[in-house]
């Protein structure tokens, strides 16, 4: 191990030779033993390969960006949940302040979900994806199972919605306004997503 991931362990968390690490690549994950601690390198002996589950769906998280306070807070703990990637929303509603600062925040995004991989164990981290409209963002993802939640009381509820699905891949949008426009319905565009909407319970 080298770079900031082996200052980080040897310097902040005080690595020392001997000590049981879990270690993966994205795809295996193994136990290592710490064998040889420098400046910025770390030596594993690997004992021996782990058992590795994926998550049974690929789920893709369509957040509306918010204050950052509460952006970040959520996609942490959907990265902690099993979010497999996050989608910013330029949202109708989304501040055109935040929505031009967004880009900025990119790389301290990433390590927020890295960092909340690597709390919940995760085998795979969290993928951050660019800034997007809903209208691209629900079109670049048709053939995945979608949930829009909503907090309409003639929303179905949840568990209704999800009662015998099988997809391999799912969307959840969440967040004020986070639905693409329609103008020829006059509303955001239930029939053009074929988004469910329902409300959580």
């Amino acid at each position: 191990m080298e770079g900031e991931a082996a200052h980080h362990l040897g310097r902040v968390l005080r690595a020392q030779t001997g000590q049981l690490y879990e270690l993966s690549d994205g795809e295996q994950v193994w136990l290592g033993r710490i064998e040889n601690v420098s400046r910025d390198r770390i030596q594993f002996d690997l004992v021996e390969q782990l058992p590795v589950v994926h998550p049974d769906v690929n789920v893709t998280l369509l957040l509306a960006v918010v204050k950052f306070d509460a952006f970040e807070w959520a996609i942490e703990k959907a990265t902690e949940l099993g979010v497999s990637t996050i989608v910013p929303l330029a949202a109708e509603r989304s501040e055109k302040a935040l929505l031009a600062a967004a880009a900025k925040r990119a790389d301290r995004w990433k390590k927020i979900l890295l960092e909340a991989s690597q709390q919940s164990r995760r085998v795979r981290v969290s993928m951050l994806a660019a800034l997007a409209k809903p209208d691209s963002a629900f079109a670049s993802r048709k053939d995945a199972f979608g949930v829009l939640l909503s907090e309409r009381s003639t929303a179905s509820p949840l568990r209704k919605v999800l009662q015998g699905q099988r997809a391999a891949s799912a969307i959840l949008a969440i967040g004020p306004e986070a639905r693409p426009q329609n103008p020829a319905h006059g509303d955001r565009g239930r029939r053009r997503t074929g988004l469910p909407e329902l409300r959580p319970r």
